[in-house]
Parts: C-alpha cells; structure tokens; sequence
C-alpha cells in the first residue's frame, strides 16, 4: 500500500496535479509520501498549498518546507505576499518557532530571532 502511495504522489506531481498533491498527499501517515509531495509542490511553485507542510510533524518536513517557501518569495514579488499568508498559516499551525524565523528572514524581517521576543530561545 505504500509503494502505490508513494508512485501516486509522484505520478501526481509529474502531472502538475498540486491541488491533488495537496489534499490527499501532505495529509498522509507515511513521512516519505509527505516530503514527496512536499518536493513536488516545490519545484511546481506553489506557495500557498506548501503552508500546510510548515506544520508538518516532522520537522525536516517542516524546514524543506520553509526552504522552498522561502526559495520561491525570493523568485517572485507576489509570492512574498503569499509568504506573509504563509507565516500566519504557520503560526497558527505550531508553536515551534524555528520553521518561523526562515520565514521572516526570507520577507526581508533580518535577525527575527533577536528583534522577536517569541523566537528568543
């Protein structure tokens, strides 16, 4: 069951399918369908549906998350806009602070760690 899982993230990614990525992959209980579908809605270049993984319970999942979020503000002026919805999403999501500071760090908040009294460790 996991291997169909698995090629069907992948078969749903090569088809540019992120809608579908989003709602039946990044919710799955296997921590590898998770991050496929994570890369994909990366290199796909969708900001937004990538929110949801900022909370993912795997916190190398959350931080590749942040890295393509963050890749992607940095590529696109709008995609900053769709960062800043992502941050809220995040927030709201957990209370862990490190998929955050990435965050701001890549809207251009620099050193949000220290200027940020909830990332202060």
């Amino acid at each position: 069951e996991l291997v169909v899982r698995q090629v069907t993230t992948e078969a749903l990614g090569t088809a540019g399918a992120a809608q579908a990525l989003h709602a039946l992959c990044l919710g799955d209980a296997e921590p590898v369908v998770r991050g496929t579908a994570i890369e994909w809605l990366g290199r796909l270049g969708h900001v937004t549906l990538l929110a949801r993984a900022l909370a993912d319970s795997h916190a190398e999942h959350r931080l590749r998350a942040v890295a393509l979020v963050g890749s992607l503000a940095t590529a696109s002026s709008s995609a900053a806009v769709k960062l800043a919805a992502a941050l809220k999403l995040a927030e709201a999501a957990t209370t862990d602070a490190e998929p955050r500071v990435p965050l701001l760090e890549a809207l251009g908040w620099g050193r949000a760690r220290l200027a940020t009294p909830a990332f202060r460790g």
